[in-house]
């Protein structure tokens, strides 16, 4: 049986909680505590799972966030530390370029001397072979370098190209970090950009408000069905009792027919029966077999007694003894 209803949620928890409206009064029915804690059940039931679900997406979304903070923060803790070397090598070439100066000073070579502008380009082959700066040569200076390669060195010169050499690996290393921290911040900004593009954490957000809203629509059909069911359950009870009082009624119409019947019949005997015994005592007044009324009423009360009648019965007969 189908029942389109409007109730409110108060009404939703009576009925969910076997409790009928009736007159400004409620009754408990006891019949329905189980389907009650059923009910219960299964909507703490909907609850948890729904949250649960929820709470994983936002803690998947929030792992994966994470991981992606983490990884970020990693690099950006590690060009600090490259920045921080860089500039300790920085501060070390500076030393060595003051040391060959004063090298310079104490052997007396002038700026402008063979033996300097020996020196210098030679330091400049020096970083070529060493990968520490990008050089070009010119002709003639290339024609000198191989003049140079048969030529040997002064002591100042073998000592400047000593520290020279110094300054070309950390100078390498400069160049690597500083290589290292481009990449590192190349793959910072991508990151980044991905993580706005995809809006991870609040779409995982949104995931979990439908997840909820889906299981609050849920909960409200289960508790909505179950409403719907406990008033049809009463409509079938109350429905019962009226079959079963309109069954007793019947029976009750039909056993007062019956009696009517029966008294009709029994009025119509004892009718039957006056008759007769008007008959007779006409006979006995003609033949003076009855001497007076007396013997008419004690005649009556024999026709009741043999008809297992009582004076009851007999109310409403008018009966004329005036013969």
């Amino acid at each position: 049986m189908a029942i389109t209803i409007n109730v409110g949620q108060s009404n939703v928890n009576n009925a969910l909680n076997g409790k009928v409206e009736n007159n400004g009064k409620k009754t408990i029915f006891a019949g329905n505590l189980n389907a009650i804690s059923n009910t219960q059940s299964l909507v703490e039931e909907k609850r948890n799972q729904a949250k649960k679900q929820a709470m994983k997406v936002i803690g998947d979304a929030w792992d994966k966030d994470n991981k992606i903070s983490a990884d970020v923060q990693k690099k950006l803790d590690k060009i600090d530390s490259n920045k921080s070397e860089i500039n300790d090598y920085e501060s070390k070439i500076r030393d060595l370029e003051d040391s060959k100066k004063e090298l310079q000073e104490s052997y007396g070579i002038a700026d402008d001397s063979e033996e300097q502008k020996d020196l210098e380009l030679l330091e400049k082959y020096q970083n070529y072979k060493n990968g520490s700066k990008i050089e070009v040569f010119t002709k003639d200076e290339i024609a000198r370098l191989k003049e140079l390669q048969d030529t040997p060195r002064t002591e100042y010169q073998n000592k400047v190209l000593e520290l020279n050499d110094a300054v070309g690996e950390f100078n390498n290393e400069i160049r690597n970090k500083k290589l290292d921290n481009a990449a590192m911040s190349e793959d910072i900004k991508d990151t980044r950009m991905a993580q706005l593009a995809s809006h991870d954490m609040l779409d995982a957000y949104d995931a979990a408000d439908k997840i909820m809203e889906a299981s609050s629509k849920e909960i409200i059909g289960i508790l909505t069905n179950e409403m719907k069911s406990s008033i049809d359950e009463k409509f079938a009870e109350e429905k019962e009792k009226a079959d079963k009082l309109a069954e007793e009624k019947e029976e009750k119409e039909e056993k007062l027919a019956e009696a009517k019947e029966k008294k009709e019949e029994q009025e119509a005997l004892i009718e039957q029966s006056i008759e007769a015994s008007r008959l007779e005592q006409d006979v006995k007044m003609q033949t003076q077999a009855y001497d007076n009324v007396a013997d008419v009423q004690k005649d009556i009360q024999k026709i009741l007694k043999d008809n297992n009648l009582v004076d009851e019965d007999l109310k409403g007969i008018k009966i004329d003894f005036n013969f």
